[in-house]
């Protein structure tokens, strides 16, 4: 059985390109669930535009 850190590890592989994929496509990540990501798109342009700067 992986430890912790290898299992971190393995979510981060996995999360990282998918939320990219989520924000190039104009999406809005909303949160991560376990080994889901809950994200929408069509938010208000300027709920965009202050996403945007936060990152």
């Amino acid at each position: 059985m992986p430890n912790a850190k290898v299992l971190i590890e393995f979510m981060n592989e996995y999360m990282d390109p998918m939320t990219d994929i989520i924000i190039h496509q104009y999406g809005t990540v909303d949160k991560f669930i376990g080994d889901a990501i809950m994200a929408y798109w069509n938010a208000p342009e300027m709920f965009r535009i202050m996403q945007s700067v936060r990152l």
